[in-house]
């Protein structure tokens, strides 16, 4: 079986200009890539896919830079206040840029992680309507958005009311109420087209497959119609008629031809404007549901050290090459010297024979041939111990402590530092500290002892060289001084400079579809070619240093030369024996070459030495990081089968994403939940319902209060044995690139203290990876791919559709089967029919566990024990669905009041 990014087939259809069309089925079925096939992402084999006009695209997975909101929103056209304004009102976006700091000119972090995934799906919808594209590709966008949200969104944004009415769109969707104010509606079935038409007609045919969808999702939403019947209509958000903006005003839509009669209106930026983010002051929002907002700017600025590097790097580098193999090739390097020296010096004597009539030819040629086999031996053992000894457990230590390190690091970290520094570290540093720093150590060092060797034979040969050479010194170190601290700080700025440009070019692998759908690709060009530019200014500075000493250290060499020449001829005027003179002062002349060569590579390679070290500087950085709280702590382990209950006790907890934040994001919660209970938790975007789940995975550590699981304070074991004990099913799925198996079932751990001790098994069987597969509906799936469980599994999992990532990961869960379990939006992206499998599922498979569920749906959350309704991080209710509807005033009577509305 085919890819389903690969497998759509026989798939025919025509939207003309105004018309809005959903797509719909199960999960997949083939919905995202119908999308990417008009986007021109996907390969056809057979037919075409004619488009008119210019494309706005809003992927069911948003993609957001790490820039200000504007800035994401306008996407590189030119603002327009009035235009951008309606375009934040019908997207339900101010109340969001009300609670950040700058409001939208907030910094969004890297892949929007300081936005929760309703946020970001409006973002990404409001870039599209900004854009006044002809045709709008919109691939569930409501999925992560509340009720209210999306009847919003779909009333002034996509329906036949909306600002977009004029304009064509697809939209794939899982909100079978919409179906009817669409023109028409596409359903897919492994790939292919299964029916076309409008909503009135399929849902009228016998044994239609729209007709079955429309019916499940009456069955899924049964308990909650009878629960909602309790309670009378109330108005919990003003909806507008969508009538703000017509695009009709700037645009001419004639018949099925969709071009722009004029795009005047809306000028593209300069190039300035495009490569403008960097001189925007942004600060990061106040607090909200999956970030770390904050006052002031999200990103850290890069820093660097200044002046010389300390005496610890070098002292630390020293010990992870190891101190024996450092000395044994010091000794090689010593003794490879004294038999380079040993030799031509035995030359000299051999000259100095044969010109006394001496015949010991053979006694000669026979020493200076073990003088080069002395030579070469050395030569073998320094070159092996370097490279098998030093550069690998150098190579070796530096990255596992640096990796350890980041691994430790807590989330605010992450949440600040833009990928590309960590992939500048780990790709050039970590490749300087593995082949640069080595070879420009030996080469420093051989140059040393040849000068060393090859003065002090020209010293004994010739002393009238001293008094020329001291001087000289003195010139050479104030030039390698200047040189050393110039090009030392110009290195650093060069690894800086490097960091943008990976982070870019990571940004825009990740972003591809969408960038190339809004036409930005010269604005992506332009923008890595700025930060190249600001590299190349290092680079380019540190090249003309290296021309600039390069000129002097010459000069210099041209003077030390000819300076012992007229010593030497200056000595031969005052020789007896002219013959041994000459003989000395030719020795003297080629180490003369010899040590000049020598000072202008060791300067040089010192340099050199010096402007490397600063990447192990910067790794060293990095592999002291503060940590989180211990891994494990050895006399606090719980018992092997905590938790038994899994009762869970929220005591007087409060929460911040980061120290220096004045606000909290969750306030004195106080809440109890019984062993086996299932609770639902809901609350408007910002309520604080994602920070719960990081609390309680201790990915960030109580401000205040604490938790307890079955009456053990979480704060008081490590790590490693709180997460490996609950399970969450995150609204992000995560695959991991390997192979199913893996993906079912990643590892079994060993109380690890380092990465070496991390010992991964297979701890559960075939038969329970099968069933897990079987209960999630993914097995028949697994059973068409090739090797089945040891299919690969793609970086990101993106040969599996987001929805069945989704079941992946809750048929993780079940693998695991731990006694508590999260399931944050764990169905967001699944249909109807598939959503109510799962809700069966979980209600089978989980009697006994204790589960809290994060839910946009109400109906995911309906049949709960107990419901828990935050609103700006606090507590308003928690108690039974039915006994929370019967106050009409109560927050979550409004919130299944305004669903059952967008239902109807």
């Amino acid at each position: 079986m085919e890819n389903p990014r690969q497998r759509q087939r026989r798939t025919c259809m025509k939207l003309e200009n105004d018309e809005l069309m959903a797509v719909v089925g199960r999960v997949g079925s083939g919905k995202s890539s119908l999308i990417s096939a008009i986007l021109g992402e996907m390969q056809v084999k057979n037919g075409s896919v004619t488009t008119r006009g210019t494309l706005a695209y809003a992927a069911q997975q948003p993609w957001i830079m790490n820039a200000t909101v504007r800035e994401n929103i306008l996407f590189g056209y030119k603002y327009d206040k009035k235009f951008y304004e309606q375009t934040i009102k019908a997207c339900a976006l101010e109340p969001d840029l009300e609670m950040m700091a700058n409001g939208d000119l907030t910094e969004i972090g890297e892949r929007g992680i300081n936005l929760s995934g309703g946020q970001k799906a409006r973002i990404s919808l409001a870039r599209a309507v900004y854009s006044r594209a002809d045709i709008y590709l919109f691939d569930d966008p409501l999925a992560a958005v509340d009720a209210h949200v999306g009847e919003h969104i779909f009333e002034n944004v996509l329906g036949p009311n909306g600002m977009l009415k004029t304009r064509c769109r697809v939209l794939v969707t899982n909100a079978i109420p919409y179906l009817h104010q669409c023109h028409s509606v596409a359903l897919l079935k492994d790939g292919v087209l299964a029916e076309v038409g409008k909503f009135e007609e399929l849902n009228k045919r016998e044994n239609g497959l729209l007709r079955a969808l429309v019916k499940e999702f009456g069955k899924h939403n049964a308990g909650e119609s009878a629960l909602s019947r309790q309670a009378s209509q109330v108005n919990i958000v003003e909806n507008g008629n969508g009538s703000g903006v017509d695009f009709s005003d700037t645009t001419t839509v004639v018949g099925a031809d969709l071009r722009r009669s004029s795009t005047s209106s809306l000028p593209r930026a300069s190039i300035e404007a495009h490569l403008s983010r960097k001189n925007i002051i942004s600060s990061a929002g106040k607090s909200n549901e999956d970030g770390t907002g904050g006052l002031g700017q999200l990103m850290t600025v890069e820093t660097s050290e200044t002046g010389k590097v300390k005496f610890r790097i070098y002292k630390e580098y020293i010990k992870s090459c190891g101190v024996v193999s450092v000395l044994i090739f010091l000794v090689s390097m010593v003794l490879n010297i004294v038999g380079t020296v040993g030799g031509n010096y035995w030359l000299k004597l051999w000259t100095d024979d044969s010109g006394a009539g001496g015949n010991n030819n053979v006694y000669y040629l026979t020493g200076y041939a073990l003088f080069g086999v002395f030579t070469v031996v050395f030569v073998s053992v320094r070159t092996y111990v370097l490279w098998a000894g030093c550069a690998v457990n150098s190579a070796k230590i530096s990255h596992e402590k640096m990796l350890v390190s980041v691994f430790n690091s807590p989330m605010s970290f992450f949440d600040t530092t833009p990928i590309g520094r960590l992939i500048n570290r780990f790709s050039k540093d970590q490749n300087t500290i593995d082949e640069e720093l080595p070879s420009s150590i030996m080469s420093w060092l051989q140059v040393l002892f040849q000068m060393v060797f090859s003065m002090a034979v020209i010293a004994l040969s010739l002393p009238l060289f001293l008094i020329i050479v001291i001087p000289l010194s003195f010139v050479y170190i104030f030039l390698q001084n200047i040189y050393l601290q110039v090009s030392r700080d110009l290195k650093r700025l060069d690894s800086v400079s490097r960091s943008p440009i990976y982070q870019q070019f990571q940004e825009t692998i990740d972003g591809i579809s969408t960038i190339r759908a809004f036409r930005q690709n010269g604005w992506f060009v332009y923008d890595n070619l700025d930060r190249i530019d600001t590299n190349q200014k290092a680079v380019y500075a540190y090249l003309g240093l290296n021309r600039w000493i390069a000129v002097r250290l010459e000069l210099m060499s041209a003077l030390m030369i000819f300076a012992i020449a007229i010593s030497g001829v200056f000595v031969l005027s005052k020789s007896t024996n002219s013959a041994k003179a000459a003989s000395t002062i030719g020795l003297c002349m080629t180490y003369a070459l010899n040590v000049t060569q020598s000072l202008n590579w060791c300067i040089r390679m010192y340099c050199k030495v010096e402007t490397d070290i600063v990447s192990l500087e910067r790794i060293d950085e990095y592999s002291h990081l503060p940590s989180e709280a211990p891994y494990v702590i050895d006399d606090a382990r719980p018992d092997p089968e905590w938790p038994t209950q899994g009762k869970i006790e929220f005591v007087d907890y409060s929460l911040k994403y980061r120290a220096e934040l004045p606000d909290r994001v969750l306030k004195n919660i106080n809440v109890g939940i019984s062993p086996s209970e299932k609770v639902g938790v809901v609350g408007r975007t910002g309520a604080g319902k994602t920070s719960l789940t990081l609390g309680l995975f201790r990915i960030i550590e109580p401000f205040e209060g604490r938790i307890l699981i079955d009456d053990l304070d979480i704060t008081k074991i490590g790590l490693y044995d709180l997460r490996s004990r609950i399970s969450i099913i995150p609204q992000d799925p995560v695959l991991f690139s390997g192979s199913v198996r893996f993906n079912l079932d990643p590892t079994s751990c060993e109380t690890p203290s380092s990465l070496d001790s991390v010992r991964r098994t297979n701890t559960r069987s075939d038969d329970d990876l099968w069933r897990a597969l079987e209960l999630t509906g993914l097995k028949s799936y697994v059973q068409s791919l090739d090797g089945q469980l040891d299919a690969t599994v793609q970086q990101g999992g993106t040969n599996f559709s987001v929805g069945q990532r989704q079941l992946m990961c809750l048929a993780r869960a079940l693998v695991k089967n731990s006694r508590v379990i999260v399931m944050d939006e764990a169905t967001a992206a699944i249909d109807p029919e598939t959503d109510n499998l799962i809700q069966n599922l979980i209600r089978s498979q989980f009697k006994e566990n204790t589960i809290i569920t994060i839910a946009h749906r109400l109906n995911t959350v309906m049949d709960s024990d107990r419901i828990l309704v935050l609103s700006k991080g606090q507590v308003v209710e928690f108690d039974k669905p039915a006994t929370l509807l019967e106050d009409p005033n109560g927050a979550f009577y409004g919130f299944v009041n305004s669903q059952q509305h967008s239902s109807e």
